[in-house]
């Protein structure tokens, strides 16, 4: 049986409320601190992995998941001339596995309601800026120079942002991509989108983009979460433009989402969101130890950011369950998500500028690689098993929990 410890979790997202109930179930002190003082189910649409739902279904909490988002199939995108690039199918990798579109706010409901439950202390309004080591190992966290308390460890999951994280003693890497997205939840009562994340790419400039997300918290209508990339440095000329010429420039791209387009009215129903790649060589530092996008950001070309911040919750705690020290813990915990991490970053890393950057000359390159992908069964399998968050390698390097999860998820069809 391993020691049980006073354990601060910073941040609220995904990663650190999927820590804090796993903390807290196996008997740990835990606090939860959110910088935010109402947090509430913002967001736009993300797609959830099977690393991700394996996580889910280890807290009790997949079937919500399930009954709130929507199951998708395939990863679908074309050129602007009509011509396939992508077609990822998730069944082709392991029959009855998928992805989940769900509202980035029906994870924070489904999360928060479970860490309420579990009688986790939650403190909101504190933006932990601070921390100083104590003597006989444990940290003291401030906010405004104010202390917040002292506790055995800490772990940092307070987002790419991390304010924590770059003031612990590791070498970090930070690149800000100039591209980002736009985006906006639009409602689709009819149902017309169903069951795939659909793009279309203009060269490498423009993407517009559909994934159905299932239910809005707010509305509790069925939705569809629409992006459309921009470089960070046209949004000013964008918000400047008539919100009606975008529109014809989104429906030119992709007529299909004319009717979608109809009821976006003003620049203030779509938001502008940034992306960064951040690595670390290790992710703890003694007491520390950063997860999800505070450890290792990417961009979200490959959809794994939610998923794998789950994984890292369910890894940390499994490393703590299985000693009787924090910081050899933590180090455990470095070593054996490393090959994971680095591999789902650098497969990031090669494929952004393919769908985002100013260079023309990327589109028939990425064109021409994704045909290729598709021509072979190994490199089509590597990608599906790299989308689906199992991969950790070339070859047959893959997370074992993830691939029996994989082999044995609840039927799409029941749902």
């Amino acid at each position: 049986m391993s020691r049980t410890y006073k354990i601060a979790v910073i941040g609220s997202g995904a990663a650190g409320m999927g820590s804090a109930l796993f903390l807290k179930r196996s008997g740990h002190d835990v606090t939860l601190i959110e910088k935010v003082e109402h947090p509430g189910p913002v967001g736009a649409g993300v797609l959830l992995q099977p690393a991700g739902m394996f996580v889910l279904k280890e807290l009790g909490l997949l079937d919500k998941f399930l009954n709130t988002g929507e199951i998708i199939n395939r990863l679908y995108g074309e050129n602007q001339s009509g011509k396939q690039v992508l077609n990822l199918v998730y069944e082709d990798y392991q029959q009855g596995s998928y992805g989940l579109g769900i509202h980035r706010g029906a994870i924070f409901n489904i999360l928060k309601d479970a860490i309420l439950k579990e009688g986790i202390d939650y403190k909101t309004g504190c933006a932990v800026d601070d921390f100083k080591r104590k003597s006989q190992g444990e940290v003291e966290l401030f906010c405004e120079a104010e202390p917040l308390g002292v506790f055995d460890a800490v772990v940092v999951a307070d987002g790419r942002n991390s304010t924590l994280r770059n003031k612990m003693r590791i070498k970090q890497k930070s690149h800000n991509y100039k591209w980002g997205a736009l985006w906006t939840i639009v409602e689709d009562k009819e149902k017309h989108y169903r069951n795939e994340l659909r793009q279309v790419y203009g060269t490498t400039k423009n993407i517009a983009g559909l994934l159905p997300i299932g239910e809005d918290p707010r509305s509790q209508e069925q939705s569809v979460s629409f992006f459309w990339s921009l470089r960070e440095s046209r949004l000013d000329r964008w918000r400047q433009s008539s919100i009606e010429k975008w529109k014809d420039e989104v429906t030119e791209l992709y007529p299909n989402t004319e009717g979608l387009m109809a009821k976006i009215h003003s620049h203030d129903q779509v938001v502008f969101t940034s992306y960064s790649h951040n690595t670390m060589p290790k992710w703890h530092d003694e007491q520390l130890v950063c997860i999800g996008d505070a450890a290792h950001a990417m961009s979200p070309q490959l959809g794994q950011g939610v998923s794998l911040g789950l994984y890292d919750a369910w890894s940390l705690n499994e490393c703590l369950q299985n000693s009787n020290d924090i910081a050899g813990a933590f180090k455990e915990y470095s070593r054996l998500r490393k090959s994971h991490i680095s591999w789902l970053q650098f497969v990031s890393k090669m494929i952004t500028p393919m769908f985002q950057s100013s260079g023309y000359r990327w589109a028939p390159y990425r064109d021409f690689t994704f045909r290729q992908i598709h021509n072979f069964g190994f490199s089509y399998r590597l990608m599906l098993g790299t989308l689906s968050g199992v991969q950790r390698g070339l070859w047959r390097k893959r997370e074992k929990h993830l691939m029996d999860f994989l082999k044995n998820m609840p039927s799409s069809h029941k749902l």
